[in-house]
């Protein structure tokens, strides 16, 4: 048996033989990703990176959403409407809470997806449930 095992720089193995079957990983966790190389002759149905340098966290915005051993920026995806991913490296994305909407910038009021903040409602305005994109105006 071939011993195929190789160490990327954050100490995990990128991958490794056994059995004459090959398993890929990286040593990034949940909400980050190393810029990996795509190894060539493994197997076309299982890609398999390697040489992943640093991890890197996902932007606020984005997350791997649970998800571990990301292998370029493109395994961050955006939070969906109403959610937000407030820091760097975030694990999983957050709900806004009743009373907030999701947004990236504090000072505009607009639904968007890839939210890095939770912001309170404009002053004169609601909304009552949690994961909401906007806010309803009070009446007088």
């Amino acid at each position: 048996m071939v011993d195929a095992t190789m160490t990327g720089s954050e100490g995990g193995d990128d991958f490794w033989n056994e059995d004459s079957s090959y398993t890929c990983s990286n040593s990034c966790g949940a909400g980050y990703y190393g810029e990996c190389s795509e190894a060539t002759g493994l197997s076309a149905s299982d890609p398999c990176y390697v040489s992943c340098g640093s991890c890197v966290g996902c932007s606020p915005g984005k997350s791997t959403n649970g998800v571990a051993g990301g292998s370029s920026s493109a395994s961050c995806d955006s939070c969906s409407f109403g959610l937000a991913a407030t820091q760097s490296g975030t694990t999983y994305f957050e709900s806004c809470e009743a009373g907030k909407y999701a947004t990236d910038n504090t000072t505009a009021y607009v639904i968007i997806t890839g939210a890095s903040q939770c912001v309170d409602c404009p002053s004169g305005s609601y909304n009552d449930v949690s994961e909401s994109v906007y806010c309803i105006a009070c009446e007088h």
